[in-house]
């Protein structure tokens, strides 16, 4: 009698990134025994985000910046892409912290509370496959996990994704900005149609990133895209916010 020899169960995405952190972890801690980390903030050793920049941000006041981005009916941001707000994402972004997302979360989900838009999804902007397995995780979908404790709004991250790989953003132009994300983002119609949506993102500099996402998300149906973010850089608020954003 022939055998199904078929594995009895496939890890999913969410499983294998969750998997793929441990290990992370692990090898970190391994490392850190050998090679003493700072703080990507203050620059103490034995930390890559220490406990002093974690109340610096936990006791950082929240002030919303609106921002004007094409395509989204509105963008806010919970504050200027600086000092410890900076220090926080940083460490998510790029120092394999993961934990400051809970903070960061939370100040999104306290901004999302003052405004009154109405969505039904919540879409982090996605990280192309390769690099987000080579990250461990996608910032942006950590961000949204650690808003859920703090709101009931649902998650989707299977309705969009980042389908080509592009080159870094920082030190490109909006207009070269744009024209490197043409085409790197596909939405599936059957998540998005008639569907309001919230985009949520670590850092808008320019507005590029959510501009593209929100183009291919309404060309699949979407009737009404929104946007928040942990921080907007300066260049970016002095040129387009509302001061104070007032919802």
């Amino acid at each position: 009698m022939a055998t199904d020899e078929r594995p009895k169960f496939e890890l999913d995405d969410t499983t294998r990134a969750r998997s793929q952190r441990r290990w992370r972890g692990v090898v970190h801690l391994l490392l850190d025994w050998v090679y003493p980390p700072r703080c990507v903030g203050c620059d103490r050793v034995d930390a890559r985000w220490c406990a002093v920049c974690q109340r610096e941000l936990a006791a950082a006041p929240i002030t919303p910046l609106r921002l004007r981005v094409g395509g989204l009916a509105g963008v806010v941001a919970t504050g200027e892409y600086v000092g410890a707000l900076r220090t926080a994402i940083l460490a998510l972004k790029f120092n394999d912290e993961p934990d400051a997302a809970l903070l960061l979360g939370e100040r999104m989900a306290r901004v999302l509370a003052r405004t009154n838009w109405s969505f039904d999804m919540v879409i982090p902007v996605p990280l192309y496959l390769q690099r987000q397995r080579e990250r461990g995780y996608n910032q942006s979908e950590l961000l949204g996990e650690a808003m859920a404790h703090y709101t009931t709004i649902p998650m989707h991250t299977s309705a969009l994704h980042r389908v080509r790989a592009t080159r870094p953003q920082v030190g490109q132009s909006q207009a070269a900005r744009l024209h490197n994300l043409q085409h790197a983002f596909r939405a599936d119609p059957s998540a998005v149609m008639g569907r309001r949506i919230l985009l949520l993102d670590d850092v808008c500099t320019t507005g590029a990133t959510l501009r593209a996402c929100a183009d291919v998300v309404r060309a699949a149906g979407a009737t009404v895209v929104y946007g928040l973010t942990a921080a907007a850089v300066p260049a970016r608020v002095s040129a387009d916010r509302q001061t104070p954003a007032r919802f």
